[in-house]
């Protein structure tokens, strides 16, 4: 499928499928597809909050196995931490 090689989920796809026949009377070709869903992401990422944005994120690295987190801390990956807690200036 061509928005699986895109990374694009088949819901994303679809929705790219819908505005574009909404918005034009032209045969859909996967170009088009692939901008609109971009064009999408691109829209909900930047109405998504910050705080959203940084746990999904988080999640993400912890799927995937670049971060570790600590299961007592609530899977946040700052218990293996090594450095100072606090800057030279708060001592």
């Amino acid at each position: 499928m061509l928005h699986a090689a895109q990374g694009l989920d088949r819901s994303l796809a679809l929705e790219a499928v819908r505005i574009h026949y909404v918005t034009s009377p032209d045969r859909i070709m996967p170009a088009h597809v692939n901008n609109l869903a971009l064009q999408i992401r691109k829209d909900r990422a930047e109405r998504e909050p910050a705080v959203d944005r940084e746990l999904r994120q988080l999640q993400h690295d912890l799927k995937h196995g670049l971060v570790r987190g600590d299961a007592q801390l609530g899977g946040l990956p700052i218990g293996g931490w090594m450095g100072n807690l606090f800057p030279a200036r708060m001592r």
